[in-house]
């Protein structure tokens, strides 16, 4: 008679085996925990040919190709000549904050720029709010749409990090270690304007000084983007044959 495998090994091989771990070497860890080979066998196969195993495996092998495909955006923005800076531009027109900054997804920080962007028609700047400054750092926040931050006086620094690291965030890629971090920083000065695209995180950092105000942007003929959590749908349609 076989040994019936605790409840916590159970899931231990689960959990291994959805995370791409291949057959043998988990077979191998239960070999030296104390099982005979065909009960390690018998415990993989047991698990690999449950029907709630196989489509969480199919749901987890879709996690990781997305969190590759996120990890390659990462790798790309670091490949930046100054990656862990915001870029920042003297002169900035509407046209090119649109086509080359909001609409790529990249952050960038202009002088003087705030009144030109406004009379040109082009962008428009909604619901605008004051923020406040604070000795201690906020807590990390994701922008739920384009957002431009417009310093009046004083001075503020900001981190940025863009929306393929939100994982590296969590700490559940293989970018989790703190030195794979893409953190982009923004040092704010009187008159600068520093554009936040959508889906990226920012944090306020510790010390900021004087008033900054807030407004959604986006192009004045359109709604702008939103990020929006996406709701659950089912992946495949329901066996036709009755429960």
């Amino acid at each position: 008679m076989q040994r019936k495998l605790s409840r916590a090994w159970r899931r231990w091989l689960a959990e291994n085996l959805l995370l791409g771990v291949k057959s043998r070497t988990v077979e191998r860890a239960l070999v030296k925990a104390g099982l005979n080979a065909p009960a390690a066998r018998a415990a993989v196969d047991a698990v690999v040919g449950d029907p709630c195993f196989r489509g969480a495996f199919r749901a987890t092998a879709m996690q990781r190709k997305l969190e590759g495909l996120m990890d390659a955006y990462g790798d790309l923005y670091r490949q930046a000549p100054s990656p862990g800076e915001v870029e920042r531009r003297d002169a900035l027109g509407a046209r090119e904050l649109l086509q080359k900054y909001l609409l790529r997804s990249r952050p960038v920080i202009a002088r003087g720029a705030l009144a030109p962007l406004a009379a040109s028609g082009e962008l428009a700047l909604r619901d605008p709010r004051p923020w406040p400054g604070g000795r201690r750092p906020s807590r990390m926040r994701r922008a739920t749409t384009d957002l431009l931050v417009y310093q009046v006086i004083g001075g503020r620094a900001l981190t940025l990090v863009p929306w393929c690291d939100f994982l590296a965030v969590a700490g559940r890629t293989r970018a989790s270690t703190p030195e794979r971090h893409l953190r982009l920083r923004a040092a704010l000065q009187a008159d600068d304007l520093l554009l936040i695209p959508v889906g990226w995180w920012y944090r306020q950092e510790g010390g900021a000084a004087g008033a900054a105000i807030c407004y959604r942007a986006g192009e004045a003929k359109a709604a702008g983007i939103t990020w929006r959590e996406a709701r659950a749908l089912f992946a495949t349609a329901p066996p036709r044959a009755r429960p």
